[in-house]
């Protein structure tokens, strides 16, 4: 499975801001290189492959209690996709 997301990778990597390497990489600083770019990349391909897609929904500032950033990533399932 591994080697079927870098292939992915490799496939839109042309067609790809260079900003989303650029998270990448700073996750992964983040983490400590506790995991690495590279898994990152694959976990982030992976409803890509399956063809899913996400709802994202952000607050921060006044809408949220604490004031402190909320982030919600929901994956989402295409009714006919491979793992419906």
């Amino acid at each position: 499975m591994r080697a079927v997301l870098d292939l992915n990778y490799f496939i839109c990597k042309p067609y790809t801001n260079k900003r989303w390497d650029d998270e990448m990489k700073g996750i992964a600083k983040g983490t400590g290189h506790k995991v690495s770019v590279w898994e990152l990349r694959q976990l982030n391909l992976i409803p890509e492959l399956l063809k899913a897609s996400c709802s994202i929904l952000g607050g921060w500032g006044v809408a949220t209690t604490t004031g402190w950033p909320i982030h919600l990533r929901a994956l989402d399932w295409e009714q006919h996709a491979p793992m419906s």
